[in-house]
Formats: structure tokens, C-alpha cells, sequence
């Protein structure tokens, strides 16, 4: 019994070894992918490894399902031009893709619910996302990436060449980094549904020169329009109560920015390097208040 009794210990003990990282809930390797366990047994795409052209991401890895892909998994992969990803996938982190500067086709299947912000920063040749009709979650209209349920612009697409460009009607949120760097868009107006424009949504769109806001747009996220060279003159709807830090910061040719009295939070550098601006204030106003503290020359509105 005794000899037995120690086979078995000496058993458990080698198992316990051989035991693969996800027992232990720790990162590892499955091919050109590393994988981080989550909760419910499955694993997420914490970063890819491999220089495959046309890609189609596995279901499983190691016998685990891949449900989800993390924050920059595939970000600076320069070979990738085509992914697929499966339909075990639920969610797709933050800059995902970041920087794959070949992609020029995603697909999407009816399984994600949830993407962070934008996936596609910098991913300069893309120009086609799809997604089924059946999808639950998430849409294209004239080959842009909405999320339906919060009625979301996801992603407008870095290698579009159009110069103008109306955000659909029932639009409610800019997403984070929406439009980042899409360098061929001169004009954009909002509808009135739309309320929020979210952190860096516009950032580095340097020939964006004209930008028609919502009437209802309550809040301005830090990096809004991050060095919009183009841009002159920006007028912010009487609602919105907050503009972020660094919102304008580096819009060099902008020249006249009407802020209402509505306006209670102006984070810091919202408005640094555009050094020909003048804001139009509310007499008492918080931005009269902001605009002297920060030796920004200001007017007041009629």
C-alpha cells in the first residue's frame, strides 16, 4: 500500500509539472500566439508572432476557445493584409490592429459583441471591414463600422480618399480615435443625435478644415481634433459642459473658437499651440475665466 501510496503521490506530482499555463492562469505560447486565460476557460489573443499574408485566426488554442483578442495583439504586424477572425470571438480589444499598415480587409463575424476603441489606428490600406447583415452588434453603412446598440461610430476607414463626410442620422457617440489620422477628410457635419465626440476621435485629420458640430453635443473628449492643422475656426454648440485636455492642442491655423456659458470644464492644453486663437466668451463665463488664466485672447459674443 505504501509503495502504491507513493506511486500516486510521485503521479500527481509529475501532472502537477506537465499541467500546461492555464491551470496556473498564466500566459503561454501556442504557436505564433500568446495566450492569457480568462475566467470562463477560454483565452484571449494577448500578441501574435507569425508573418502570415492572408490570416485566419484558429477558434481554439491548445484545446481552449479564443474569445477574445487583447488590446494591440496584432498591433505592427506589416505582413498581415487579410484577417478572419472566428466566430468564437466575442470581443476585440483596444487598437487590436494597431498599425498592420498592409491590411486592407477585416472580417468580423456575428459573434463579437463588444470592440474597444477603434481597432484599426494606423492600419493605412484599409479600406474594407466586413461584417454580416445578421450581426447583432455592429454594422457598416457605406463601409464605416457602427455598433448599434449605442449607436456608435466604430471606425471610419485611415484609406479613404472622400473629402467630405456626413455622420449618418441617429448617430449618438464619436468613438475613441474614430477617425484618427484620416488624412483625406476636409469637411464633416454631425447630426443633432449625436452627443459625445470621444478621446482623440479626430486626432491628426490635417486637412480637416471645416467641422459642423451637433446641436445637442454635450462633451469633447481629451485629444478631440489633436493637431487639425487645417482646421480655423471651430464653433462648440450652447449644451456641451466639457472640453477635454488637449481637445485643439496644435491646430496652429485656428484663428476664432466661440465657447458657450455652458461650458463648466476646459481641461488643461485644450488649446495650446494654435497661437493665432481668439475665444468668443459669455460675460462671467467659465471659458472667459479659462481664456484669461491662459493668456488666450478672448471677445465676447454678441
Amino acid at each position: 500500500m505504501k509503495k502504491l501510496s507513493l506511486q500516486l503521490t510521485l503521479l500527481l506530482v509529475l501532472l502537477s509539472l506537465l499541467a500546461p499555463a492555464m491551470a496556473k492562469g498564466e500566459a503561454f505560447d501556442s504557436g505564433d500566439y500568446r495566450c492569457t486565460p480568462l475566467q470562463d476557460g477560454s483565452v484571449e489573443i494577448k500578441k501574435y508572432i507569425g508573418e502570415a499574408s492572408v490570416l485566419e485566426i484558429p477558434s481554439e488554442l491548445d484545446g481552449y476557445a479564443v474569445t477574445s483578442i487583447g488590446n494591440q495583439a496584432f498591433a505592427l504586424c506589416d505582413s498581415v493584409t487579410q484577417v478572419t477572425i472566428p466566430d468564437s470571438v466575442t470581443s476585440i480589444g483596444s487598437e487590436a490592429f494597431h498599425t498592420c499598415r498592409y491590411l486592407t480587409q477585416i472580417i468580423i463575424p456575428d459573434s463579437v459583441a463588444y470592440i474597444d476603441s477603434n481597432p484599426f489606428v494606423d492600419c493605412f490600406s484599409l479600406t474594407d471591414i466586413v461584417v454580416s447583415p445578421n450581426s447583432p452588434s455592429f454594422e457598416t453603412i457605406d463601409g464605416v463600422l457602427f455598433e448599434k446598440n449605442e449607436k456608435k461610430l466604430v471606425c471610419y476607414p485611415y484609406a479613404f480618399t472622400a473629402s467630405s463626410y456626413a455622420v449618418p442620422q441617429d448617430t449618438v457617440v464619436i468613438g475613441n480615435h474614430a477617425f484618427d489620422r484620416c488624412k483625406s477628410l476636409t469637411t464633416v457635419s454631425m447630426p443633432d443625435s449625436v452627443t459625445s465626440i470621444g478621446n482623440a476621435a479626430f486626432a491628426y485629420c490635417k486637412s480637416l478644415s471645416e467641422i459642423t458640430l451637433s446641436g445637442n453635443l454635450t462633451s469633447i473628449g481629451y485629444d478631440a481634433f489633436f493637431c487639425c492643422e487645417s482646421l480655423t475656426r471651430i464653433t462648440i454648440p450652447d449644451g456641451v459642459d466639457s472640453i477635454g485636455t488637449s481637445a485643439f492642442y496644435g491646430c496652429n491655423s485656428m484663428t476664432e473658437a466661440i465657447v458657450p456659458a455652458s461650458v463648466t470644464s476646459i481641461g488643461d492644453g485644450a488649446f495650446n499651440g494654435c497661437p493665432s486663437l481668439t475665444i468668443i466668451v459669455t460675460p462671467g463665463s467659465f471659458a472667459e475665466t479659462f481664456a484669461q488664466e491662459n493668456g488666450i485672447p478672448c471677445k465676447y459674443a454678441n
